[in-house]
């Protein structure tokens, strides 16, 4: 299997659990039957914009995180049409909706985000950080006593994050007044929403306001399904699902430096800077599944060898993955000096967090992600510093191998300490994880199951 393809599809599979889509634990593995009732997808003209003001607030501890210089705007653009999805599922007995504004309409990267933040030690300025970058792929929204309310602080990516210094979404978005209508105002379309609000914060050192001028048009929908994208194959496939409970111990760490000359680096304020950026995940007694699933009349002896559980069977054309979804969260530290300045941090991880699994010729392949597929960025802090890597296909922050052998075994050990490194505009960075992940297994369950025809093995 190509390194680059397992990549792409664990990081899709980490981005649609995090999500809670209704999809079995292992892409590759069985897609079960989906209990997606119905979706409208509904046209939406945007207009206004977000700003955020903000300043280094003695009050709420600037002073003992290094951030009282710090002070300026930060501007949300986003783009001029979208699309609302509104999805009705059944979980159990109950009726659940989730909904989403989808951005990706008229540009390939969502909204804009701007910052203009100013550096100073004393009386005088130092410096001057100047960026942009896209942002707000989509805003992940709440449904409650069936009304809708759209709110800012669950975007993907996460709308204030750039290269300066600044509030993070959790502090200065949910002070914001979240704008609502009623479900059943908002399925048949043509109606107007006003999410214009103005809110105030202090936290973690930082004090300002937002601001909010967005307004909605939704237009009549045209796309509504019902029932299952795909239909069920008449096949049953045989499937093997062996559950472990699962730990995560150890750190990942991003070291980065100022790089590119003094042109690059004095436009985001970068001059002279270095630091270091630790995330501590916290993740214990989770879940953990790795399937195998073969072709229709193929034996279990065959998916209980693919899975190191049998010395007999044939492995060819059977599909092992498997997923761990960690809902605890961790911490993020980070300590960025430039000149006599030192910005330190502590933060939780706003998004729990996954790891992946792949079946390659002999091994498994193993890739750990947090928080981006919730639009909180994991190495993201108040502090100034390389722009997050948020994109879809580059969330792995770990990988690891280990032989398909090894599951033999009640217990396994995989060491994650696969980093890599990147050229940031002004910064050179390295992010290297040192975590180990133990399973020990618990069950095994033995199943025949129907999948949808354009998933089938």
């Amino acid at each position: 299997m190509d390194r680059r393809w397992a990549i792409r599809t664990a990081a899709c599979a980490i981005v649609v659990f995090a999500l809670g889509a209704t999809v079995a634990p292992a892409v590759g593995a069985t897609i079960k039957q989906a209990s997606v009732i119905s979706a409208v997808d509904l046209p939406v003209r945007i207009g206004g914009q977000l700003t955020v003001g903000f300043h280094g607030d003695p009050a709420t501890g600037c002073a003992s995180h290094g951030l009282c210089g710090y002070g300026g705007i930060v501007t949300w653009r986003p783009p001029r049409s979208g699309t609302l999805e509104i999805v009705a599922y059944r979980a159990g007995r109950k009726v659940m909706h989730e909904a989403s504004l989808e951005l990706l309409n008229q540009q390939p990267n969502g909204g804009v985000t701007t910052s203009v933040v100013q550096r100073a030690i004393g009386s005088g300025p130092t410096g001057q950080c100047e960026d942009s970058r896209h942002t707000g792929n989509a805003l992940l929204l709440s449904i409650r006593a069936k009304s809708l309310f759209f709110t800012f602080a669950r975007a993907i990516p996460a709308l204030l994050a750039t290269r300066c210094a600044g509030p993070l979404d959790a502090d200065a978005l949910r002070t914001l007044r979240p704008g609502h209508l009623a479900l059943r105002a908002a399925l048949p379309g043509s109606t107007a929403v006003d999410l214009s609000a103005t809110g105030q914060f202090a936290a973690s050192g930082f004090a300002g306001t937002t601001r909010s001028t967005l307004t909605l048009k939704l237009g009549k929908p045209h796309l509504a399904r019902a029932g299952n994208h795909s239909p069920l194959s008449r096949v049953r496939y045989p499937e093997v699902d062996v559950s472990y409970r699962a730990s995560l111990a150890g750190e990942v760490v991003e070291r980065f430096h100022e790089t590119g000359g003094l042109k690059v680096c004095h436009a985001v304020d970068a001059c002279g800077a270095r630091g270091t950026i630790k995330l501590i995940p916290l993740a214990t007694a989770s879940h953990a599944v790795i399937s195998a699933i073969g072709p229709a009349n193929r034996p279990f002896t065959d998916l209980l060898a693919a899975l190191g559980l049998s010395h007999h069977g044939h492995v060819k054309r059977v599909q092992v993955s498997g997923s761990i979804r960690f809902t605890q969260h961790g911490r993020t530290q980070a300590a960025i000096k430039q000149g006599s300045q030192i910005c330190t941090e502590s933060v939780p991880v706003d998004a729990g967090g996954g790891l992946v699994i792949q079946a390659t010729t002999g091994r498994l392949f193993a890739i750990y992600a947090t928080g981006v597929a919730l639009g909180a960025d994991p190495l993201r802090t108040r502090c100034p510093g390389p722009e997050p890597k948020t994109d879809l296909f580059r969330v792995a922050l770990a990988e690891g191998l280990f032989p398909r052998t090894g599951l033999a075994q009640r217990t396994i050990t995989i060491h994650l300490n696969r980093g890599f490194r990147y050229l940031d505009h002004g910064y050179t960075t390295r992010v290297a994880p040192r975590l180990t992940l133990t399973l020990t297994r618990q069950r095994i369950a033995r199943h025949l199951v129907r999948v949808p025809t354009d998933a089938t093995p």
